[in-house]
């Protein structure tokens, strides 16, 4: 017998968004403005012969339809209500058919399931007849966007001149999707999102009359994740209901909705933004392991920048921000120490990285590219500063200071601003110029700068002459083996002295070889020691008389 009672139950069973759909204009949430307009429309009997209603899924767009149909059709408890009413009865016979969807002269339509011109058609031919019953004969249409745009041409004489007895209520989510002949033919009403506030003086009320305590962090979790949604955020509540006790914790309803997945996400976006990128592709890795969706992630990141730019542009932007209070708190507070640029930047990495992750099956790995290279730009200080420094001076004295610092001596450390703005550097110790062979350190160092030409003219052309080192500073003597290729000397003087501190003489007249010269001699005396000590090189050279040999190397 229990048993029976128990199926009996559960088949009497409404979910909250169905028991709970509004009845009445009172009990609509947020949507005042077109409250007031239709409010004023049937006071005034202005009665428009179409209406399109459009916004998000859950705002109250069918249901709006409906209690409009109702206001309409009502005939009062009594039965002798004349006129429509900005309050129906919801007893009457014509509005407890509306609101069971069975009134034979409130016809509802989903479009997205009947989108041909015959589906139209048959509204077209029926609506020529009276109401049976009710005062007007009225078509509500679901997901009007979906209608091929067949049925659409259909309907365009229909919707112009309507037999005054037919009203037409259109609803989509995709208001871009209908035909703007079709658009100038109704009284149009975009339904916003409900405020958080709205929907968490809603669930509360819910909750009383089910008998179920909850603490208000529980309530402001389910109407953030909402998304202004009422019929969302009834399902998160259901959910959260069917999961508890008879009592609804933060925590668990944290767990149970995934909002402790976001505040992770919330982690990663800190660490990158901070430029630590071990921790932030960490916590990535861990939120993977779970199941979590590379995809959603990538969007939650996307959504963290946006609010943040937001509040940062428009600080009360923080009572509208579909977060949890802690997750809120925290986004308004990098909101003042990160700058706008960054975000711009970080902003591009992630759409930019969304494409790429479309485009690929290595979505995991992707996504961490995408982590670390929003690490290194967020680690980059912001263009604007670059320029101020630029302009200041102060990016020379940072690549001196720079330079200077690898440079082991005392007399560095005492320099002030003034004196590097100034470029009155210290002398530097000789020793980074190899005292043993200036001329082959010299040159390497010119390579390393880039300065080819000038270090092959070291090499072939430069002649040491003599090293001298007075009070920590290198002074070279060298001669030219071509005196009319002076020009270049110039040059690799003025680079020794100044990023050296070694200075170098020119003397007339030198004995000696060049770097080239010396290689070329050492290549000769190991070839000469090869046809000495190898048999079958000694062979080779007696078959070819001739044979010039350049180099010889050991592999």
């Amino acid at each position: 017998m229990s048993n029976k009672k128990e199926e009996v139950k559960n088949e009497n069973y409404k979910v909250l968004a169905i028991k709970y759909r509004p009845k009445n204009f009172e009990e609509l949430k947020g949507q005042d403005v077109l409250v007031q307009t239709l409010t004023n429309a049937i006071e005034q009997e202005k009665i428009a012969h179409a209406y399109m209603m459009t916004g998000v899924r859950g705002v109250g767009k069918t249901s709006s339809a409906r209690i409009f149909a109702k206001s309409l059709n009502c005939t009062g408890t009594d039965g002798k209500t004349e006129g429509p009413t900005i309050k129906p009865c919801g007893i009457c016979e014509n509005c407890k058919s509306i609101e069971a969807g069975s009134h034979i002269d409130v016809i509802e339509m989903d479009a997205a399931s009947h989108t041909g011109v015959d589906d139209v058609r048959k509204i077209i031919e029926e609506v020529q007849y009276k109401p049976v019953v009710a005062r007007y004969k009225i078509y509500i249409i679901d997901e009007v966007h979906m209608l091929s745009k067949s049925a659409f041409n259909a309907l365009l004489k229909t919707l112009e001149e309507p037999p005054s007895h037919a009203k037409f209520i259109f609803a989509t989510t995709e208001i871009n999707k209908v035909p703007i002949t079709i658009l100038s033919r109704c009284q149009k009403f975009s339904l916003s999102r409900i405020e958080v506030s709205e929907l968490t003086e809603l669930f509360n009320d819910i909750l009383d009359k089910e008998s179920i305590k909850s603490d208000e962090e529980s309530i402001s979790i389910i109407a953030r994740a909402a998304g202004g949604s009422a019929r969302d955020g009834l399902s998160l509540l259901d959910q959260a209901i069917s999961n508890s006790d008879g009592e609804l914790s933060s925590e668990k309803t944290k767990e149970i909705l995934g909002v402790s997945d976001k505040e992770s996400i919330l982690k990663i976006f800190e660490y990158m933004i901070s430029g630590e990128v071990q921790e932030s592709l960490k916590i990535l890795n861990e939120l993977y392991k779970k199941g979590a969706d590379t995809f959603m992630i990538l969007s939650d990141l996307m959504e963290y920048v946006h609010n943040i730019v937001k509040l940062r542009i428009i600080p009360e932007y923080k009572s509208n921000l579909h977060l949890t209070k802690t997750e809120a708190d925290k986004v308004e507070e990098l909101s003042r120490k990160i700058e706008i640029s960054k975000l711009i930047n970080l902003w591009q990495i992630l759409t930019k990285g969304f494409d790429e992750m479309k485009s690929t099956d290595r979505n995991f790995q992707t996504l961490e590219m995408i982590l670390v290279k929003g690490s290194y730009i967020s680690s980059q200080p912001p263009l604007e500063k670059l320029i101020e420094k630029l302009e200041n001076g102060e990016l020379q004295i940072e690549a001196q200071k720079k330079n200077i610092a690898n440079v082991e001596t005392s007399s560095v450390s005492k320099l002030s601003e003034k004196e590097v703005v100034k470029n009155e550097l210290p002398k530097v110790p000789s020793f980074i110029i190899d005292k043993e062979e200036p001329l082959k350190s010299l040159s390497k160092e010119l390579k390393k700068d880039k300065e080819l030409m000038l270090a092959l003219e070291v090499e072939g052309n430069f002649i040491l002459s003599s090293i001298e080192e007075v009070n920590d500073k290198l002074n070279i003597s060298i001669g030219l083996k071509d005196p009319s290729k002076k020009s270049s000397f110039k040059s690799i003087k003025s680079y020794a002295e100044e990023n050296y501190g070694t200075y170098i003489n020119l003397v007339e007249s030198v004995d000696g070889k060049t770097i080239v010269d010396e290689e070329k001699d050492n290549q000769s005396k190991v070839i000469e020691d090869v046809k000495k000590e190898s048999a079958i090189v000694k062979s080779i050279f007696g078959a070819f008389g001739d044979l010039k040999v350049d180099k010889i190397e050991e592999n």
